[in-house]
């Protein structure tokens, strides 16, 4: 019994104590801050990434596009056994558009900007006509518009309030009593702004008068009674989102729906309500391809030591994206930075004893699809696979700097961190923090007990303009994306040299 007793305690010491046992040399660290921030790729590589790859639906033809072009960039950067897989099923097929344009023309003409739905189906050339406010509350006010839908064009009521930061607290920019004193003597107080107070909540001024699941069935009711084009809400200053409703994966025809501002559906909704006649031009132009496979693209650095043969590191990003804009923080910026790791550590001629792997997946903004399918096609929920995969590292939260990593409860990695992340305390890599990171495509491996985790980032106003219109090249924070890119190949060096593993962690 003694013996056994000692025996247990041995094991729970060994596995309490376990830890990196090994740590690359400054001399590795400075090659790789040296091409990190004097040589860096950063802004080339988010040029490809995002103004000439353009939106990427999952399974699209732009899609398509751009993995061929991230092939590309593998290959000039030196990577090998660059190839796609397949992930899985898709139950959208690929859709792309090439036409959107609506413009109001009467009481008079105004272009409006514009994005189509997401799956929506295309109108017979350009299409003109009155408008159709549909604002019905409930199902009986509903009832009233059957049959008077056939082939109009419909407007849909909004289900949003509308919240402008710049007004929502009439006090954040007015002049203080103090100001307008002081401005009778001195001129220069007219040049000044009171704005130092804030708002935290923003106010409602157009409350909004349906439901959100109102508005789903005033969509569906103007689907299914013919309408020649649905026209609604999606956001404000036009930036806008060009959502899909999920039902379209179920239809066989869906009608060409429109996204405008919030400014300009009110505008013609507050002209109807004054019994003003609003006409509308419009055409949308889409195509489905018949592609209902998902595919990942991955490309590596092989690894050289017989020792660890089929061991990798693995680092990734998901490269679809959202309709609007180029997708450059969402999520371009985890690519482009997981693609200069790379470029980094080939440029400095590391020589990893463990392969090291990037992964750009597909289909996380339908549900973390291939990252989800990757990890059922490697068996990971046996435990001698999942265990060749030392450590996941994802990026997908916008181009802010990294400030740490959630290590999702697996306290013996922070062992390893703290280690690994001593050196890189002046990139800014400083908090190891327990907690979680969710709805991202590191959890598809975190299920099964492998080290992944996603990073801890500064926002730089991600929740601005991620999903938008708005979410290009311009977003991007190439400072900090440089810093990211050194952190991913430093910690990828060190994963892959050291002889000691982050063991496996079953929630």
């Amino acid at each position: 019994m003694k013996k056994i007793f000692t025996f247990a305690v041995t094991i729970l010491v060994t596995i309490s104590t376990l830890t990196a046992q090994r740590v690359e040399s400054t001399e590795v660290l400075n090659k790789i801050k040296n091409e990190a921030f004097n040589n860096s790729g950063i802004k080339e590589i988010s040029f490809w990434f995002t103004d000439f790859m353009g939106a990427r639906l999952s399974a699209s033809d732009m899609y398509l596009r751009a993995e061929n072009i991230a092939k590309c960039i593998f290959d000039s950067i030196g990577l090998e056994n660059i190839k796609t897989e397949k992930a899985g099923d898709f139950n959208f097929q690929g859709w792309d558009y090439e036409k959107c344009y609506i413009a109001m023309t009467q009481p008079y003409y105004s272009n409006f900007t514009s994005l189509p739905a997401a799956w929506c189906g295309s109108t017979d050339g350009k299409i003109s006509g009155k408008i159709i406010y549909l604002n019905a509350k409930n199902d009986d006010e509903m009832e009233q518009f059957r049959g008077k839908l056939k082939g109009g064009i419909v407007l849909l009521p909004s289900s949003n309030s509308y919240n402008d930061p710049h007004y929502a607290d009439p006090n954040r920019l007015r002049r203080s009593e103090t100001d307008l004193i002081a401005m009778q003597f001195d001129a220069d107080v007219n040049k000044l702004r009171q704005t130092s107070k804030s708002s935290t909540t923003l106010l409602s001024y157009d409350k909004a008068t349906i439901s959100g699941g109102q508005l789903n069935k005033l969509r569906s009711f103007a689907q299914n009674e013919g309408a020649a084009a649905i026209i609604f809400e999606d956001g404000y200053y036009n930036v806008l989102s060009g959502q899909s409703p999920w039902f379209y994966n179920r239809i066989e025809n869906p009608a060409p729906e429109i996204a405008i501002s919030k400014e300009e559906q009110g505008r013609m909704v507050r002209m109807i309500e004054h019994n003003i006649a609003v006409n509308v031009e419009l055409e949308v132009s889409a195509k489905t391809n018949g592609n209902y496979e998902i595919t990942n693209l991955f490309a590596e650095i092989p690894g050289r030591s017989k020792k660890h043969k089929g061991e990798y590191v693995l680092i990734g990003a998901h490269l679809d994206s959202w309709l609007g804009g180029t997708g450059a923080n969402d999520n371009a910026s985890g690519c482009i930075v997981a693609t200069e790791a790379m470029r980094i550590l080939k440029a400095i001629d590391a020589k990893p004893q463990r392969t090291i792997r990037i992964a750009l997946w597909s289909g996380e903004e339908q549900g973390i699809i291939g990252s989800a399918e990757f990890a059922k096609s490697k068996n990971l929920d046996k435990s001698e696979e999942a265990e060749k995969i030392v450590l996941y590292l994802n990026t997908d939260n916008g181009s802010g700097q990294f400030r740490g990593i959630c290590i999702e409860g697996n306290y013996e990695a922070e062992k390893f961190f703290k280690e690994w992340g001593a050196p890189i305390k002046s990139l800014g890599f400083t908090t190891i923090s327990p907690h979680n990171s969710y709805r991202t495509d590191h959890t598809s491996l975190v299920k099964y007990g492998i080290p992944a985790y996603q990073f801890i980032q500064d926002n730089m106003g991600y929740g601005l303009s991620y999903h938008t219109n708005m979410d290009r090249y311009e977003r991007l924070a190439i400072e900090d994306m440089k810093c990211n890119a050194a952190i991913i190949a430093w910690l990828a060096l060190n994963a892959a040299n050291d002889d000691a593993k982050i063991p496996l962690f079953i929630k």
